[in-house]
């Protein structure tokens, strides 16, 4: 059977307002979502493929993610220590993706369960292989369903700063950004189809 996939975020979706309320506060630091995108439009389980732009309309915190194929360019160096974190940890390196997380001034790390395993063409790594090593890193983590959140604790959003505006519209650079929420989660956005094919679309996934 193969499953109908929309392109348009108002598709019905996970609640993920638990997830966005434990990102909510005043406290420093960004947010690293995991796995790492091989491509910035994802298939989900609940339906929906396009831009990943979910967790970003639903908090204020800076988003780290990799947008690969995207309008989006990265900072090289940048984009290699977004990297190193997911390689560390398959690796079974724990401090070391610990000290690379430290560098990113990331303070919670969001593991999506709703991602589309074995989605035809896709290589991202499969959470279930990620959750296990997370666990080793020995810090809070809460498993609201569609996603785990993993709180680093407050000195991980120290340098926060650092690497800020990494996202820019220069064409040839592609891999990991640091993104902020521009517009409200009920404004229109545009999306694509999988082919490529741009259509206007209402609202973001609830």
């Amino acid at each position: 059977m193969v499953r109908e996939y929309s392109t348009c975020g108002d598709v019905a979706s996970p609640a993920w307002s638990d997830v966005a309320a434990r990102l909510a506060g005043p406290e420093a630091g960004r947010v690293l979502v995991l796995p790492l995108n091989d491509f910035y439009q994802m298939p989900t389980t609940w339906g929906y493929y396009g831009a990943d732009t979910l967790l970003v309309s639903l908090t204020e915190r800076q988003v780290v993610q990799r947008q690969t194929g995207s309008y989006l360019a990265g900072n090289r160096s940048f984009d290699q220590l977004v990297g190193d974190v997911e390689t560390f940890l398959l690796q079974g390196n724990p401090s070391a993706a610990l000290e690379r997380l430290r560098t990113l001034g990331v303070r919670y790390i969001v593991l999506r369960h709703d991602l589309a395993v074995g989605f035809p063409g896709r290589t991202f790594t499969d959470p279930a292989r990620l959750a296990p090593l997370l666990d080793d890193l020995h810090v809070p983590a809460t498993d609201d369903g569609v996603a785990t959140v993993y709180d680093l604790g407050p000195s991980f959003g120290d340098h926060a700063s650092l690497y800020a505006g990494t996202a820019t519209d220069t064409e040839g650079l592609r891999g990991a950004t640091v993104t902020e929420r521009r517009v409200s989660p009920a404004e229109h956005h545009s999306c694509q189809t999988p082919t490529g094919r741009s259509q206007r679309c209402s609202g973001a996934p609830r």
